[in-house]
């Protein structure tokens, strides 16, 4: 079995801002999607970790950095591979690379029992424990802590939870919460920045009609967004230079 998952595309104009290059939420979707092509190969996919193991993917944070520019209607080469599990752990790094610029990224997940919810241990779920993982690391620095506080006075706007923003888990998918962080900014503002670097963490879930409140808080040249339901956080994530 192949540890690494390989494909030559293209960007499109559905994933680019207007500078013409990647979005932060059209990254995410790419990654995402790579990962669910990748995880039916190694047989851990959605339908079969849900008829094998009744358990189910959950991410918990990722992170990119770009490096150069990855323009609109560019031939792009696509990468994933996992890195050995631990416990509970699984970490899954990206690569996106074209001519003048690449993406480098890395994510966290863990797997979750369908019947309550609770975290489920290596031993007990389907993975293919003896693969021969990938030890190259993509070429990002450590997970954050994101520890920054934010009050009513960081208060951005208020967003609630529609249709488009469910996941075949029934809750918000991650792409959403990178869209509600994206729109914390006006448009002249984002456009100022020069922050290549972005990173979250996916903290609890949210739900079809939740009213999720967005912060914005400046800490020195970085951006630290999150997103709170009834005063409980459900995502954050911080905007910076690597």
């Amino acid at each position: 079995m192949n540890n690494k998952f390989i494909i030559s595309t293209q960007t499109f104009a559905s994933q680019c801002d207007k500078n013409q290059t990647l979005r932060h939420d059209a990254i995410l979707s790419i990654f995402q999607d790579l990962a669910t092509a990748h995880s039916i190969q190694m047989n851990v996919d959605y339908n079969t970790l849900k008829e094998r193991s009744n358990a189910f993917w959950v991410i918990t944070k990722l992170k990119f950095k770009k490096v150069g520019k990855i323009c609109h209607n560019e031939p792009v080469t696509l990468e994933t591979w996992p890195l050995k599990p631990d416990l509970i752990r699984y970490l899954r790094d990206f690569h996106i690379s074209a001519k003048n610029g690449e993406i480098h990224g890395s994510s966290e997940w863990c797997m979750l029992d369908f019947a309550n919810q609770t975290i489920r241990r290596l031993n007990t779920v389907c993975y293919p424990v003896d693969l021969i993982h990938e030890q190259k690391r993509a070429d990002v620095t450590p997970f954050l802590r994101l520890n920054e506080q934010t009050d009513e006075s960081n208060l951005s706007y208020r967003y609630k939870a529609v249709l488009s923003d469910i996941d075949m888990n029934g809750h918000v998918n991650n792409v959403s919460y990178a869209k509600m962080a994206l729109n914390a900014f006006s448009l002249d503002e984002f456009y100022s920045l020069s922050l290549n670097a972005f990173e979250i963490h996916f903290i609890s879930q949210c739900y079809f009609g939740d009213e999720i409140c967005i912060y914005k808080k400046i800490v020195d040249d970085k951006i630290f967004i999150d997103g709170k339901v009834n005063g409980k956080q459900v995502f954050k994530c911080l905007f910076y230079n690597e």
